[in-house]
């Protein structure tokens, strides 16, 4: 669990988002492929957060991108 919608939530044991989760390519990646413009909690749009990293931290694509099923349709 990455983001609890746009609420950010502490316990003991968690913390939404994770304090490092936008300076994490490998986190944000994934998160902007499932909707390009999602923010965190205070705002921040996580494609800028994107866009402001060095390319250098590495993460490759895996398989075929997700596909989503279409409504009444049965997921693979």
């Amino acid at each position: 669990m990455l983001l609890l919608g746009d609420e950010p939530y502490e316990s003991e044991r968690l913390t939404l988002p994770h304090a490092q989760a936008t300076q994490r390519r490998f986190v944000l990646i994934p998160l902007l492929e499932l909707d390009f413009d999602l923010t965190a909690p205070d705002g921040t749009r996580l494609s800028d957060c994107l866009a402001a990293m060095a390319l250098d931290e590495g993460v490759r694509r895996e398989g075929p991108p997700l596909r989503l099923p279409a409504s009444g349709e049965r997921p693979e």
